[in-house]
């Protein structure tokens, strides 16, 4: 049916509302075309609905009211319609139904597609409790400023997952002039994928809340926000972990604070992020962070390029089990990458970081600073700078070094230290293969291990290329586990010796004094003798 067969004031001169609910209750097939219309109350669908907009024009004259209520209904798609709200009702409230569409709870199988909204204060759709919904190829602008304020005006969206939905699709639309782009509450598989968002007048591009299970943010493109790019807050309140989140393909620029932030904002929380994906972003231009992460456990966040934030490329804080590799860093005002505060198991490998530390104040420039070590690898990093302002390449300022490697790192021109260590040195669970470039080397460089001399089998740590020998005895075999393709250089503190047999292949016993060296070479079954020396 066509809601000009029920009288209708086409014109959009004066309210319709009367004659477009008898249309919607007379069938579940309306088409709206060739209409412009006003409504003064919310229009209720009923399940099975099928609206056809046509490109008909539709404003709603009633300030803090809904257009279209589907509360509790099930299988309604509405599309091609041109829906304009009060554009003047906002208020900071979640109380608000300046709402393009309109669902409470209980609904099913909703699709909102291809509309222009315009003017609604709170939010173009807004779902909650919903089961399979869908927003997709809308455009929505918001009332902007001055009705909407930058960093205070938080409630004005252009879509709202709220609490308790499950299984939704936010795709291809373009939002701006809102307080926030897209935000999504304690729900179950919600993808947010390929939207444009800009211009946003209050806070965050994406903001997803407490609880969240399964959520994805890909490929969407942010750019001129007044807070973050994309913002996974798990908070307290919210009484439950978020698990699942992938942030993946986005491209971020020009934020008013940080790119992408991922994290659970209490002292000490007891709700975490836990598997999260934070992949192949582009952060440009923020004005604080590019990637923040704090209590993440189970993480990876590789291969972003990140460029000109104003505080560090990717910082981190209370993490557990994250991995930090493959990310291109540059031309950020303070450190490449910093742990903030005392995270563990932590990997930061092949990040490539270039002229960062550009800052002119003194302190937070290095380009991989960690707080207080425990259980990290820090590997295959190339940190560089060519306008001698990084102060260290690695600098580890404190914690349990005997968990820690560091190994096969470059670093070219930094201006005081290639890499620093805790003082005094201690002994890393290992460390080789790094290239330091420094106006020093290193600053309390590790040191090597210490073995005590055993009467028959010694088993020497993986991970070193040299060792010293203590004590007097003699050592019959060395067992080969972990060791196959090592060249380790032993050096004797004192008299002990090696005897020639079992897997020692040597040349002939070895007795050592204070200083002697032998170096030996593994293939997985015996030790060989490539050298010895007596010092």
């Amino acid at each position: 049916m066509s809601v000009l067969d029920f009288g209708v004031d086409a014109s959009g001169t004066v309210d319709s509302f009367a004659g477009l609910q008898a249309a919607l209750n007379a069938s579940l097939r309306v088409d709206f075309t060739g209409a412009t219309l006003k409504s003064s109350a919310p229009l209720v669908l009923r399940s099975g609905h099928v609206l056809i907009g046509g490109g008909s024009l539709i404003t709603m004259t009633t300030s803090n009211t809904e257009l279209f209520n589907v509360e509790g209904k099930s299988d309604i798609d509405i599309s091609g319609f041109r829906m304009v709200g009060v554009s003047s009702d906002f208020s900071e409230s979640d109380a608000s139904r300046s709402v393009g569409v309109f669902c409470s709870g209980g609904e099913s199988r909703i699709r909102v597609h291809h509309n222009t909204f315009t003017g609604f204060s709170y939010t173009a759709a807004r779902f909650k409790g919903t089961t399979g919904y869908e927003f997709a190829h809308n455009y929505v602008a918001g009332p902007g400023s001055p009705t909407l304020t930058a960093l205070t005006s938080s409630k004005c969206y252009g879509v709202l997952v709220d609490v308790g939905c499950i299984d939704g699709l936010v795709f291809g639309n373009t939002i701006t002039k809102v307080a926030q782009g897209i935000r999504v509450e304690a729900s179950t598989d919600t993808r947010v994928a390929f939207n444009k968002i800009h211009a946003l007048v209050g806070q965050h591009g994406i903001y997803a809340g407490a609880a969240l299970t399964r959520f994805i943010a890909a490929y969407n493109q942010i750019k001129d926000v007044s807070l973050i790019g994309i913002k996974v807050q798990n908070a307290d309140y919210g009484g439950a972990d978020s698990v699942g989140i992938i942030v993946v393909g986005n491209e971020v620029e020009t934020c008013g604070d940080q790119g992408i932030l991922i994290y659970n904002s209490g002292t000490a929380p007891t709700y975490k992020v836990r598997d999260v994906v934070c992949t192949d972003n582009t952060v440009l231009s923020v004005a604080t962070n590019g990637i923040n992460l704090t209590s993440v456990y189970g993480g990876i966040v590789s291969g972003n390029r990140i460029r000109l934030c104003t505080q560090s490329g990717v910082i981190y804080s209370e993490c557990d089990e994250l991995t930090i590799e493959r990310n291109r860093i540059r031309d950020c005002v303070l450190s490449g990458i910093r742990d903030q505060l005392v995270s563990t198991n932590i990997i930061v490998r092949g990040n490539a970081i270039t002229n960062v530390a550009s800052g002119v104040t003194s302190g937070d420039k290095y380009g991989i600073f960690i707080n207080n070590a425990a259980s990290y690898v820090v590997d295959l990093n190339v940190i560089r700078d060519a306008n001698a302002k990084m102060e260290i390449g690695v600098y580890i300022a404190a914690g349990t070094m005997s968990g820690v490697s560091v190994t096969n790192n470059t670093v070219f021109n930094a201006t005081s230290a290639g890499a620093r260590f805790p003082s005094p040195a201690q002994v890393l669970a290992a460390y080789f293969g790094n290239v330091w470039g420094g106006t020093i080397p290193t600053t309390n460089d590790p040191i090597c291990p210490t073995v005590a001399s055993v009467a028959g089998a010694m088993t020497l740590p993986q991970g070193y290329r040299v060792l010293h020998i203590s004590g007097t005895l003699t050592t019959t075999s060395i067992p080969v586990s972990g060791h196959t393709g090592a060249v380790i250089t032993l050096i004797y503190d004192s008299t002990a010796a090696l005897t020639d047999g079992s897997n020692l292949t040597l040349n002939g016993n070895f007795t050592a004094t204070a200083n002697d060296a032998i170096t030996l070479a593994c293939d997985g079954l015996n030790w060989y003798e490539v050298s010895r020396s007596t010092n």
